[in-house]
């Protein structure tokens, strides 16, 4: 009812709707609806969903946080001051535009070309969920850039508690790499910060345990005299945390990683192990942990086809890695094997800032980029990278786990090779115990 009049009449749809595209939005244009009273506002759908409402002096809205090269339907609907609506508009079929990169990768560029770029992206990423991106600042310290600003940005980070396990590793590398720049009042912080966790054995996923183990033992060898909740400190820490270390390495190398069909959750495991073979001070480790990394340059060798890693379901997310789109997760979580094998087509992004996928899926990658620091010591064989880049292969690989996330083991490594002109996959099922190697 509207001015004692009762008002059953609905206004008409919108009609000529015409849209403009970028590779994350879609700003939606139409022609307004009339009505007996007056139109009060205007609602768009997206595939059948609500996702905006206007008002009715407004014909137009902006619709964000789209994938790219991704076809959507849009309607419209009108709306009166008495709750009556019109029926929809005639719907819109619109795709979004191709991601582009703000800073293009080189192409094909060379691996020290590559690894370059992926360096100068982790200084230049975004603060996109506020002051939180550890490997930016670290980053740019490492090159001597905006440091006052840096070290406020990295103090403040070393007096917050994380509460997932692989960040404690990320600010491990911070204060490993630049802490020469620190303040007495600064290390005091990153003490507090180390000393606020538990560093013992834990049912958690792979990555978070790796993390978990790893910062631990170089806790006990950087602060020994400093003890984390457990009362445990110096060379008890090391021990226990070697232990655990090497007992996942086993099993990593015997058996296959819990995670591999995960990769992001892969690259922290490596992003530990990397920490280990750079700052650990135990041969023994050192030699062990360069092993399984030998072991996974391997593996994402055999399954880089022709520029791009092929997987099968990440079980993080849930979300299909797959050849077909280049947009999505596989090439962001395999930039760092990119830098290695990735002549064939330019980087599409990197890290959460430069990821076009939705915020629920964007995974914490900026430390990918750490481990393209000019002061990184590993390198992956040899034999690894010729692999790698082969553009010759007539299969693509699909690996099964051997192990749960939680570390259970499961007796057999499946892979399946599937070429095109075959119709169907032939899996190969094997034991790993043979690529167990004490010393290399």
């Amino acid at each position: 009812m509207a001015g004692g009049i009762t008002d059953t009449e609905p206004p008409s749809a919108p009609t000529s709707l015409t849209a403009a595209v970028t590779a994350g939005s879609v700003s939606l244009g139409w022609t307004a609806s009339t009505d007996n009273l007056g139109v009060t506002g205007y609602d768009v759908f997206r595939d059948g969903y609500q996702v905006a409402s206007v008002s009715g002096t407004t014909t137009s809205a902006l619709i964000s946080g789209l994938m790219p090269a991704t076809s959507y339907d849009f309607t419209v609907r009108a709306r009166d001051a008495s709750g009556n609506i019109s029926a929809l508009s005639t719907p819109l079929k619109k795709s979004t535009g191709p991601y582009v990169p703000e800073s293009p990768a080189p192409y094909p560029g060379t691996q020290k070309t590559r690894t370059q770029w992926l360096w100068g992206k982790t200084k230049v990423m975004k603060e996109e969920s506020g002051a939180v991106n550890v490997a930016q600042y670290t980053a740019q310290l490492a090159d001597h850039e905006n440091v006052a600003t840096n070290l406020a940005k990295l103090d403040t980070q070393f007096q917050s508690y994380d509460y997932e396990q692989y960040k404690t590793m990320a600010k491990m590398y911070s204060y490993l790499m630049v802490g020469d720049q620190f303040s007495p009042a600064m290390r005091a912080h990153v003490r507090s910060y180390f000393a606020s966790y538990a560093y013992q054995k834990l049912p958690q996923t792979e990555n978070l345990r790796m993390s978990n183990y790893a910062t631990g033992y170089l806790v006990g060898q950087y602060f020994p005299d400093l003890a984390d909740l457990n009362g445990n400190s110096g060379a008890q820490l090391k021990a226990a945390n070697k232990a655990n270390i090497l007992e996942m390495v086993n099993a990593g190398v015997r058996s296959g990683w819990a995670e591999y069909q995960s990769p992001e959750y892969t690259f922290m495991t490596y992003f530990c192990l990397n920490a280990l073979y750079q700052w650990a001070d135990d041969s023994q480790l050192r030699r062990q942990v360069k092993m399984a990394m030998d072991v996974m340059w391997f593996e994402w060798a055999n399954d880089w086809i022709d520029g791009y890693m092929i997987s099968s379901e990440s079980r993080a997310k849930g979300d299909l890695s797959c050849v077909n789109d280049p947009t999505w997760r596989p090439a962001d979580h395999s930039v760092l094997a990119w830098t290695y094998f990735g002549a064939h087509r330019a980087q599409e992004g990197v890290g959460e800032s430069d990821n076009p996928a939705p915020s629920a899926y964007r995974p914490n990658l900026e430390y990918a980029g750490l481990a393209a620091w000019p002061g990184t010591k590993y390198t992956p064989p040899e034999p690894a990278v010729e692999l790698g880049r082969k553009t010759d292969k007539s299969y693509t690989a699909h690996k099964a786990n051997l192990q749960n996330s939680s570390g259970h083991a499961m007796d057999i490594y499946r892979t399946s090779y599937v070429r095109p002109t075959w119709g169907l996959g032939t899996e190969v099922q094997y034991r790993r115990v043979d690529n167990w190697v004490e010393d290399l």
